[in-house]
């Protein structure tokens, strides 16, 4: 996939500088530097992406600025924000993704305010508050946090009672529970963590079983049973946490750990290697193993 984004980017540069004026070309452009963008973070590589990022913002920007009625060209600048906020997280440059995230809250604010029906605008903005909250959990606002993901919860639960076959909204509503349930276990609020880390699983369990041939629902299925995992070990490992109770937490993780992957395993066997992220597998084990080895521990 790469290559052929490279290929395409190679003549989309070709026409842009024949006709730097031209809409279409400008808008393909970016679309080029968006899918390379895309493509290196699926690599993990997020140097690459960052840079292809940079270059696909200004040029969404100039078409805005060119014609700033055309929805189409505001939603592609608040997207934009959002990637170079998600990659900029995850190279952990948090106050820099901050920024991008407030960038796109306002215009995403912006966009409903003037179409307060519109889902699919609500949607785009319950990404932006949720997205906005993961960035403030891992720069150690778990408060501020937790305010994010309430506001995407109740905005995403609208969504999915208004058409509870929308899977995007599903998904999406499975996270926000997630996404609460990890950043409640980081303030060792373990009960409440784990109630809405079920009911996530709850939802994305539903969702396989009325459509068992989605693969990446199953991937990310095998993902939350790990962050079950996940927020057990997180407790166990607080200071403070009693002898009992924390090997109670960490067998629990421990099991949690296994389930994933072994069902990762399972859908690896069935649609391929390439259903499951190898990093993924090889993180949760290392943390099976760290489990393991913690509980031998007197």
């Amino acid at each position: 996939a790469m290559d052929e984004h490279k290929r395409a980017l190679a003549i989309r540069e070709e026409l842009y500088a024949a006709d730097p004026s031209d809409i279409q070309s400008r808008r393909d452009l970016a679309i080029s530097y968006f899918e390379i963008g895309e493509s290196f973070s699926h690599l993990e590589d997020f140097t690459g992406a960052l840079e292809s990022r940079l270059k696909m913002l200004p040029i969404f920007e100039s078409l805005m600025a060119a014609d700033p009625s055309n929805e189409n060209h505001r939603r592609n600048v608040a997207l934009s924000y959002k990637k170079l906020g998600g990659n900029l997280a995850r190279i952990e440059r948090f106050d820099e993704a901050l920024v991008y995230y407030q960038k796109a809250l306002e215009m995403d604010e912006a966009a409903l305010s003037a179409d307060p029906a519109n889902a699919r605008k609500r949607m785009d903005l319950s990404y932006s508050v949720s997205d906005y909250g993961f960035v403030l959990a891992h720069a150690g606002k778990p408060d501020k946090a937790l305010e994010s993901y309430r506001r995407a919860l109740q905005m995403r639960e609208e969504l999915v009672a208004a058409d509870p076959k929308d899977e995007r909204a599903r998904s999406s509503l499975a996270t926000t529970y997630e996404r609460l349930g990890w950043v409640l276990s980081t303030m060792g609020n373990l009960t409440l963590s784990i109630d809405h880390w079920r009911k996530g699983i709850a939802i994305r369990e539903a969702m396989i079983a009325a459509n068992p041939g989605n693969v990446p629902n199953r991937a990310d299925l095998g993902g939350s049973y790990a962050g079950v995992a996940n927020a057990f070990a997180l407790v166990a490992g607080a200071p403070g946490t009693p002898a009992r109770e924390r090997a109670e937490d960490l067998r629990e993780a421990g099991s949690w750990y296994q389930r994933s992957l072994d069902f990762l395993a399972d859908l690896a066997r069935e649609k391929g290697e390439k259903a499951v992220s190898a990093s993924f597998v090889k993180e949760t084990k290392a943390s099976l193993a760290r489990c393991e080895e913690d509980l031998k521990k007197k």
